[in-house]
């Protein structure tokens, strides 16, 4: 199995059509970022079984997370699940770490939830298109990730 959630399409290597699909998406998840559109995302994988499981949809709130003390918004912090693009796919991981200052600021460690720490990546916080704030599982119970109660489930 993947260790990362990857989006329901085809994946664009190899295939003309699959590859201008994909340019069509980035360009979408890109606009929709800087819009802070909500959308419903469906993604397949276990990287973050038990709170996702495979087939869950996501509902996400585009958009760069806002800056520590910003008015703009809630700040990044340890529990979110952030949606950001890897090459050909879309990933949905927990947030472990926010650089706050020297070489890592900027930066968000990242992690599946069945993964252990050293699993864990770094990406360029203008990475994230997204903040995960609820997920509609399989069998249609769903999920608020952006609750107190969400937040308890999220450490």
């Amino acid at each position: 199995m993947p260790d990362s959630e990857t989006p329901r399409q085809d994946g664009a290597r190899g295939n003309p059509a699959a590859a201008s699909r994909h340019a069509a998406s980035r360009a979408v998840l890109l606009h929709w970022q800087k819009e802070g559109k909500w959308a419903d995302v469906a993604l397949e994988g276990v990287s973050m079984d038990p709170i996702i499981r495979d087939g869950a949809t996501l509902r996400v709130r585009f958009g760069p997370p806002a800056p520590k003390g910003s008015p703009l918004g809630a700040a990044l912090r340890v529990g979110d699940v952030v949606l950001y693009a890897a090459p050909g796919r879309l990933i949905a991981h927990r947030v472990i770490r926010v650089g706050t200052r020297g070489p890592r600021k900027g930066w968000v460690r990242v992690k599946g939830d069945p993964l252990t720490s050293r699993k864990a990546t770094w990406i360029k916080g203008s990475e994230i298109l997204g903040r995960v704030a609820a997920v509609t599982q399989p069998d249609g119970s769903r999920l608020f990730l952006n609750t107190p109660a969400g937040r308890l489930l999220n450490r």
